[in-house]
């Protein structure tokens, strides 16, 4: 009885390195930014893995400003075997033109791959028309006004 619970432990315990070999972080990116100031989207996916820590995107900040963060989880198949895949998508705009790196992204042990990009000079910010404004509201109907009754109205 004591030799099969041994053979067991040592079978889960030689199986244990080859699950968390499965498991993979990578970073990609859904639509390359033209300019400055454009929104794209970065994805950290964890596949073969969960985790309920975040990944470390600290690094991000020196070139790139977080708009948004959003975490999803999905199945994939790979090689014939459903997968679990958790997803961090980050909104990020890049802070100025020229080529940048999206540095590595760590999540625990696992590491991404840096991602090089091109971004463009956007287009020159217009300062605000700080001019006088006028607007006019002409109602077209004549009372009585009833509750949810059409009141044609013109707004120049």
């Amino acid at each position: 009885m004591i030799r099969l619970v041994l053979r067991i432990m040592l079978a889960c315990a030689l199986m244990a390195p080859a699950s968390v070999a499965l498991a993979d972080f990578r970073a990609s990116i859904a639509r390359m930014p033209l300019d400055q100031g454009e929104p794209f989207d970065l994805v950290l996916s964890l596949i073969g893995g969960d985790s309920l820590e975040p990944p470390n995107v600290a690094p991000l900040s020196k070139d790139f400003a977080i708009l948004d963060r959003g975490k999803f989880g999905r199945t994939q198949t790979v090689n014939g075997r459903s997968v679990e895949v958790t997803d961090w998508v980050l909104t990020l705009t890049a802070r100025r033109p020229g080529r940048l790196t999206i540095p590595p992204i760590t999540l625990g042990s696992e590491t991404t791959a840096p991602i090089e990009l091109t971004v463009a000079a956007g287009a020159p910010m217009e300062p605000p028309d700080d001019g006088p404004l006028s607007l006019a509201v002409e109602v077209l109907a004549r009372p009585p006004f009833f509750q949810q009754s059409e009141i044609p109205v013109v707004v120049r």
